[in-house]
């Protein structure tokens, strides 16, 4: 006798398996069952009187099951009314008579498995003409931060808010799916979401949206600036210098070029990603042999700056008269 044991059955197990005894050989197949889950099917919904409403109940499970429906414990059977689809049961024509207690029954056929999720059905009047009191406003910060979005509707009270990062939802039921973001939603139609330790990943369009505005939806752009790793001013041939910064914030930086102080270039650097989620970035400045030889001695600071105007970092480096050699360039400047 010949014995094979799954210590731990997975869905990859499943298949035809061949024993081979001696001269003979026995085949046998194996499907892996997957119990009933109820994972996608939000515990209260909501729908709008006089539109046509989708109460969602998204099982997986293998073999698939059959869903059938109670309302209120009253069995539903398929009419005008209802909808019976794949992964729910769409309401035609919903009446304040519709808010109430879904059932959702899932049955396994071939198991005989049964299981099934109650879900809180709320209808709203429809609502009335809806403007942005607050809509949520493009911000800029910095990594570690705490950054804020706010957002308020008028005509919404009682009326509950998504929020939404990049097309990913943050939200669920009025509350935060993700332990990065508070949601705070007041019950008079504004909604913050608090992203509560920024980091470089928070870089994205974060949007605010009505669950019952059919739907309404602002969005905003948040900007999570890192700190420089460094700044380098070196100069690398006969009046020419070269200014590099190691950074994480694509597009978000300038620099500015100084002799003696005195902003005489400011330019949007060459940048290329490195590893880890850093960027260089950088710029070349040819020093005008003619402001040499009128000033003497000069100071050329490389200034790298965060676009949002604050302090950026920068670097200095002396430049000697004795550098004046070369004749002056036609335009001076930067390149």
């Amino acid at each position: 006798m010949a014995t094979l044991w799954f210590e731990q059955i997975r869905d990859s197990d499943k298949g035809t398996y061949t024993c081979e005894f001696g001269s003979d050989t026995a085949t046998i197949k194996i499907d892996v069952i997957e119990p009933i889950d109820f994972r996608n099917t939000p515990k209260t919904q909501h729908l709008i009187k006089g539109e046509d409403g989708f109460i969602v109940c998204d099982v997986t499970s293998y073999p698939l099951p059959l869903l059938t429906w109670k309302f209120n414990n009253f069995r539903i059977n398929e009419d005008q009314h209802y909808d019976m689809e794949e992964r729910g049961l769409r309401v035609n024509g919903v009446t304040m008579s519709d808010r109430g207690t879904y059932t959702c029954v899932a049955r396994i056929k071939e198991t005989g498995d049964v299981d099934q999720k109650d879900i809180e059905v709320e209808v709203h009047a429809t609502p009335s003409r809806t403007t942005w009191v607050r809509p949520p406003r493009d911000i800029k910060g910095h990594e570690g931060q705490k950054i804020i979005l706010e957002c308020q509707l008028s005509n919404t009270k009682g009326l509950k808010h998504r929020w939404l990062r990049d097309s990913t939802y943050l939200t669920h039921d009025g509350r935060s799916i993700f332990d990065e973001y508070t949601v705070l939603d007041d019950g008079y139609g504004r909604s913050t979401l608090v992203i509560k330790n920024a980091s470089h990943t928070d870089s994205a369009v974060f949007a605010c949206e009505h669950i019952n505005a059919n739907p309404q939806r602002m969005s905003a752009r948040v900007d999570v600036l890192t700190p420089f790793a460094s700044v380098e001013l070196t100069q690398y041939a006969h009046n020419k210098y070269s200014c590099n910064a190691t950074h994480g914030n694509p597009g978000a930086i300038k620099i500015h070029w100084k002799i003696n102080d005195e902003v005489v270039a400011s330019v949007k650097p060459w940048s290329v990603e490195e590893e880890e989620g850093f960027i260089s970035s950088g710029s070349v400045y040819e020093v005008d042999s003619g402001v040499l030889r009128r000033d003497g001695n000069v100071k050329l600071t490389c200034e790298v700056v965060q676009s949002v105007g604050e302090e950026g970092q920068s670097q200095s480096i002396d430049v000697p008269a004795s550098d004046h050699g070369v004749p002056a360039s036609d335009h001076g400047g930067y390149k």
